[in-house]
């Protein structure tokens, strides 16, 4: 490719130049988010918020990192972003990387926790001499609500609604392969290539960089548009509950639909979701006179959730461990928030029904435990 740059009455040839480090282009993504390019979804540009670089997943429930990812993003929408970066030189951009990769988002998609990633996208942003709030207003939509957007962000990452993108300086034509294939494949995940070549003048510090998406081919965009157009706009009451019902045997199906209507019937605010998947956040204890004690359950197709985090700044600290304490008396919870401390209450992790609603008495538990939670004081 010819690259030149027009100065007056002069032509200045740019010359494609290798980065002398993987480095260099990890932190040309973590300044410049826009060289992701961004029309991953037809031709509006996405805005990119850096959460860290080189963030730990683990393998297990609260275990230690096993691995280290380059990038996480998050989009506009709240869909977590994925991003692995790899010079030509290096041999593993040819295969291995893509099941490097796959264990990333499979294991983070399972065992991140949602106050783990608000935690280190505040922090990252403090290290930057910004402040996380005001940058994440920008983020959003002007209408948006901050906290609607971090439900957002565990409810895609529960659902495995994923971005996954390979960035390097030249893509090999087997990794193109592989990526085009995946992306054509996968309904809920994205899976991209952006190559970013670097171009210098000869004598100058001029340098060009020149991003190029790889992987949206017009059958991949065939294949998320079938996927969405089978998604409703918004969930709503006979939605989930006919989902529920499509996926699960009659007893099963039943005593969710029942916990739901609890729910509801003791006055919970409800978010339904917007993506594939069935799905709907409630929250129950909520107060106008000064005694809110607010629960949060996320109630989705195959799964439950507790979601610590989304209550944390809205309970004391002995609120906080009496809902865990309760949590714990219901069949099979206790199993999932092994290890949940007063420090670190986040958790958003799918609770499956076979283990935490097998029976009748399962389900009275969780109607004591949501109801004595929720009580003022």
């Amino acid at each position: 490719m010819a690259i030149y740059i027009k100065q007056g009455s002069f032509l200045i040839e740019m010359t494609e130049r290798p980065y002398d480090a993987e480095a260099v282009l990890q932190q040309l993504l973590a300044d410049h988010p826009n060289l992701l390019v961004g029309e991953q979804d037809g031709d509006r540009r996405k805005r990119w918020l850096l959460v860290q670089r080189e963030i730990g997943i683990g393998d297990e429930p609260d275990a230690s990192s096993r691995w280290s990812l380059d990038h996480l993003f998050l989009d506009e929408a709240g869909v977590p972003t994925l991003v692995e970066v790899k010079r030509s030189s290096d041999t593993r951009i040819r295969r291995e990387v893509v099941g490097q990769m796959l264990d990333y988002a499979a294991n983070a998609a399972s065992y991140w926790a949602i106050d783990s990633i608000r935690g280190a996208y505040e922090a990252t942003r403090r290290e930057a001499g910004g402040d996380p709030d005001a940058d994440l207003a920008a983020h959003i939509a002007p209408d948006g609500d901050a906290e609607r957007f971090w439900e957002e962000v565990a409810t895609n990452l529960h659902a495995g609604r994923l971005r996954l993108v390979f960035v390097a300086d030249v893509i090999p034509h087997e990794l193109r392969r592989i990526v085009e294939f995946l992306n054509e494949q996968m309904t809920r995940t994205d899976v991209l290539a952006v190559e970013v070549r670097q171009y210098v003048a000869p004598e100058s510090e001029l340098v060009t960089l020149v991003p190029r998406l790889i992987g949206q081919t017009e059958a991949a965009r065939d294949t998320k548009r079938a996927a969405s157009g089978r998604a409703r706009n918004r969930w709503d009451e006979q939605s989930l509950v006919d989902a529920l019902r499509a996926a699960h045997p009659t007893a099963t199906a039943d005593r969710v639909v029942r916990l739901y209507e609890l729910l509801r019937d003791e006055g919970a605010r409800r978010a339904w979701g917007t993506g594939a998947t069935a799905s709907v956040t409630m929250w129950l204890g909520e107060r106008d006179d000064g005694t809110s004690n607010p629960v949060s359950v996320g109630i989705y197709r195959d799964s439950l959730a507790i979601n610590f985090d989304f209550v944390r700044d809205k309970r004391t600290p002995e609120q906080m461990q009496r809902l865990a304490d309760l949590m714990r008396t219901i069949p099979g919870v206790a199993a999932y928030i092994e290890g949940l401390e007063q420090q670190n209450w986040g958790m958003h992790r799918g609770m499956s029904f076979d283990d935490v609603l097998a029976s009748d008495d399962a389900l009275r538990a969780w109607q004591h435990a949501l109801t004595e939670a929720s009580r003022p004081g």
